[in-house]
C-alpha cells in the first residue's frame, strides 16, 4: 500500500548534491546474494567516472508485535511505548544486516 505510510528511512545527503550521469540502483535484502549482486554492480559501474549507487531496502508495515509468550497482537492494540521499542528493535535488526552492504560501497568510495 503506497501513500501516507510511506517515509525514507535515510538520505544520504552527498548523493542529493551529485549531478550524477549514471545512477545504480541494487535491491537489497540482507542476503548472501544481494550482496553478491552488489559486489557484480561495484565492480562493473564504479570506474566509470561520475556514478552514483543506491541501495534499495523495503521494509513491510508491522502488523503485530511478539509477545513473551509467543503470540503476536495487533501494534493497534499495544501501548505506544511499546510498539515504539519494537519498531525501533527492527530498524536496529534491519541496520545491522545491511551493515556489510554499507561497508563494501564505502571500500569502494562510493
Amino acid at each position: 500500500m503506497l501513500g501516507k505510510s510511506m517515509k525514507i528511512l535515510e538520505v544520504d545527503k552527498r548523493s542529493l548534491m551529485l549531478s550524477s550521469s549514471l545512477t545504480v540502483a541494487v535491491a537489497v535484502n540482507g542476503s548472501r546474494k544481494s550482496k553478491c549482486a552488489l559486489k557484480w554492480a561495484l565492480e562493473r559501474f564504479s570506474d566509470e567516472g561520475k556514478v552514483m549507487f543506491k541501495l534499495l531496502h523495503v521494509r513491510a508495515r508491522i502488523p503485530t508485535v511478539p509477545t513473551p509468550m509467543g503470540n503476536y497482537i495487533p501494534i493497534s492494540q499495544v501501548r505506544d511505548d511499546v510498539a515504539a521499542a519494537y519498531k525501533k528493535e527492527m530498524e536496529w535488526k534491519t541496520s545491522k544486516r545491511l551493515l556489510p552492504h554499507k561497508q563494501l560501497c564505502s571500500e569502494k568510495k562510493v
